[in-house]
């Protein structure tokens, strides 16, 4: 399933997922972990015992990850992280496997040319259809991707009017299916509702370091 290689030590970790299968050390809870600076992740215990999967280390023949960030975990238990530097997301079972479920045979995706290419994506999250959406952070908008990684629709363009985002980052869904973006260079969040299909946008906060204050 992995291997140990300094486990429970990181250098920058950036995103997080929990992950409820009976794969997690006494089937409980266990936490996927985005090691940035060291370019894997960690799958951890909730005591902080720590393994990394086979499939993420080189030396291993294993898929090189670059940088990455956002974790979301799907509703198989499928583990989608965002691999910043590669521009794309890449996909794990929860074994630590690497999955054939996106398109083209592969555990990963990258946009397929139809407007749904990714610069500097960072975060991630699943709605309630399945449906991956990634913060495509360096084109300042938030992309809509199916399960099998196929392009849909994109929110947002670059700006500081409602709808749009400056170098957004983090993102959230509630049970609605609205969306909760961090619109980090706007020094806000942004929701965007899911029953007007996310043209309609509200947000919160302003640039400062009081109460409903951000400060990137």
């Amino acid at each position: 399933i992995g291997v140990t290689w300094n486990p429970a030590k990181f250098n920058n970790p950036m995103g997080i997922g929990i992950d409820t299968t009976t794969n997690c050390a006494g089937s409980t809870p266990c936490l996927w972990i985005a090691d940035t600076g060291n370019n894997r992740i960690q799958r951890c215990s909730t005591t902080g015992t720590c393994t990394v999967p086979a499939a993420t280390v080189a030396g291993y023949n294993g898929l090189m990850l670059s940088n990455p960030t956002g974790i979301a975990i799907d509703a198989s238990n499928n583990v989608d992280v965002v691999d910043t530097s590669n521009n794309r997301v890449v996909q794990f079972s929860s074994a630590g496997a690497a999955t054939t479920n996106f398109t083209g045979a592969v555990n990963y995706f990258s946009g397929n040319g139809a407007g749904g290419a990714l610069s500097n994506p960072t975060g991630i999250a699943v709605d309630g259809s399945g449906n991956i959406w990634v913060v495509d952070t360096g084109n300042n908008r938030v992309v809509k991707f199916n399960s099998s990684g196929v392009y849909l629709s994109t929110v947002g363009s670059l700006g500081s009017a409602l709808g749009q985002f400056k170098t957004p980052t983090g993102i959230t869904i509630d049970a609605s299916n609205n969306l909760w973006v961090v619109d980090d260079n706007n020094s806000r969040v942004q929701e965007c509702t899911a029953a007007s299909v996310y043209a309609t946008c509200t947000s919160f906060g302003t640039y400062g370091v009081g109460n409903s204050n951000f400060n990137f």
